[in-house]
């Protein structure tokens, strides 16, 4: 790849104007308004390694852009290298919160406000969490069924009363638990 091409900005931040920071290192600052050292403009440098991580857990999960930086970040990189990695990694977090509501229907039955309330838990911004609940189309009667079921086999509920109860709780309407 060419260093000027739009694909490999950590080669061409070469090209862009530099400073010096307070310790007289010189720093050059990212495309994308992260400032990175001179050192790090390198093919395998930090930035780029976080690039990769951030990329490759995306391809077999949904994650929200604040747990993937703490992940990063849990992983060693440093913050400036985990910022710059999922704000250039192509994620649309959007469909990164409805690809998340999805998996956890799938797995496990959800009323829309506990679904809700473990986006936003995740680390989904309201607006991506009003995008998933906007462009999802749950049946909601069916995860009461699925949940109650759960609740009739694991923990031994026999009383409809105690399992439209248990349901309520979990944030399934009165009308979907009956």
């Amino acid at each position: 790849k060419e260093a000027n091409s739009p694909n490999n900005a950590l080669t061409a931040v070469t090209d862009l104007p530099h400073t010096r920071n307070e310790l007289g290192e010189l720093v050059v600052p990212s495309r994308t308004g992260y400032a990175m050292p001179d050192n790090e403009t390198a093919p395998n440098s930090d930035y780029q390694a976080a690039l990769d991580q951030a990329r490759s857990y995306l391809i077999y999960e949904s994650v929200s852009r604040k747990n993937l930086i703490e992940q990063l970040e849990y992983e060693g990189y440093t913050l400036q290298a985990s910022e710059y990695a999922v704000d250039n990694c192509g994620a649309d977090w959007n469909e990164q919160a409805l690809k998340s509501a999805k998996s956890y229907v799938e797995f496990s039955a959800f009323s829309y406000n506990g679904l809700m309330n473990q986006l936003e838990f995740d680390g989904f911004t309201e607006s991506e969490v009003d995008y998933a609940r906007e462009n999802s189309s749950f049946d909601w009667n069916a995860e009461a069924v699925e949940s109650a079921a759960k609740y009739i086999e694991y923990l031994d509920y026999n009383c409809r009363e105690q399992i439209v109860n248990m349901l309520v709780f979990d944030g399934f309407t009165d009308e979907q638990a009956a």
